[in-house]
């Protein structure tokens, strides 16, 4: 009698428990908004004022004629290297193949010396072409991407919820399948 009720205790145990999590928890991650509270840039950026939280200038955004109806933004900055390229094109597919149908727009910033061999020629990602100088400042100082990093997602409201580097697999999918799907379902 003394073992059956203890067996009978530890298959409740577990089911109780499973009960009141579902019933009282939430299975859900939260991608934070960065540089709400703080701003370290990689790179001086000398007459650039940040107010905080840090929302992306409008103006900006208006150059690269920005898709304020999309819920979140991928921007993309190119360099020279044809590896490296060849790479940030796969992700930018992946990208574009894994949210067709959803409001996330893509935008392709280019250098003028930036000789792009191979992307995507769909009218989905909407592409800007910049002299260095003001790719170099867009990217640092705007953006505040590290050395390594070459995108950003941005949200409707202007505020930068994450900075990823697209020539690296695990950065990408990060991205794709953890992030974007993340604030997808949220909003």
């Amino acid at each position: 009698m003394k073992k059956s009720l203890l067996l009978f205790a530890a298959l409740l145990l577990p089911v109780l428990i499973y009960l009141f999590l579902k019933s009282f928890g939430k299975n859900e991650f939260e991608v934070p908004v960065l540089y709400a509270d703080t701003i370290h840039t990689s790179v001086p950026c000398y007459g650039q004022s940040y107010q905080l939280p840090y929302q992306v200038s409008d103006s900006v955004l208006r150059t690269f004629q920005w898709d304020s109806t999309s819920l979140f933004t991928v921007v993309v900055f190119e360099n020279d290297s044809k590896d490296d390229q060849h790479e940030r094109a796969i992700q930018i597919n992946r990208v574009i193949t894994e949210f067709k149908n959803e409001p996330v727009g893509i935008i392709h910033v280019l250098g003028t010396q930036t000789n792009v061999v191979s992307g995507s020629s769909d009218n989905v990602i909407q592409r800007v072409l910049m002299t260095d100088t003001s790719f170099q400042k867009i990217r640092n100082c705007v953006f505040l991407l590290n050395t390594g990093q070459d995108a950003v997602v941005i949200d409707k409201d202007r505020r930068i919820r994450g900075q990823y580097t697209l020539t690296k697999r695990e950065d990408a999918d990060r991205m794709i399948m953890e992030e974007l799907n993340i604030l997808l379902k949220r909003y």
